[in-house]
């Protein structure tokens, strides 16, 4: 745990993830992060944490009450300013990363599975009905 340098603490862990990194799955979410839902991980996080909080029931849920009881008790910290421009830093990189390997698989398969198909004419068609 030495290496975790954030902690996501929430109450939907998939939606956290794209909120707070950008990522489509919790398969994606780097080692330096840990997302932490059930309520006995959050009211254990070792002091000198850092967490954030993102909460999307209708409600408070059990989780969002241990994570603040364990911000009552002392010890974790919530995210810098400093640090919220690194996470968005490394968001950018991540992405440009993905882009640029995503350009290069396309550019090697276009040529020899995608066909470059022309549109058709399509005849004017008017709408139905028109509001004013």
């Amino acid at each position: 745990m030495a290496d975790v340098r954030l902690f996501i603490v929430t109450d939907d862990p998939r939606q956290a993830v794209r909120d707070v990194l950008g990522v489509s799955t919790l398969l994606e979410v780097p080692d330096f992060v840990r997302v932490v839902s059930a309520p006995m991980q959050i009211a254990t996080l070792p002091d000198g944490a850092r967490g954030i909080g993102r909460w999307y029931g209708a409600h408070r849920s059990m989780a969002e009450f241990a994570w603040m009881d364990r911000r009552a008790r002392g010890g974790v910290s919530g995210v810098s300013a400093a640090f919220q421009d690194r996470l968005n830093e490394w968001k950018a990189a991540r992405r440009a990363e993905e882009a640029a390997l995503l350009g290069q698989i396309l550019a090697e398969e276009a040529p020899s599975h995608f066909a470059v198909v022309e549109p058709e004419t399509a005849p004017e068609t008017k709408p139905r009905q028109t509001w004013s």
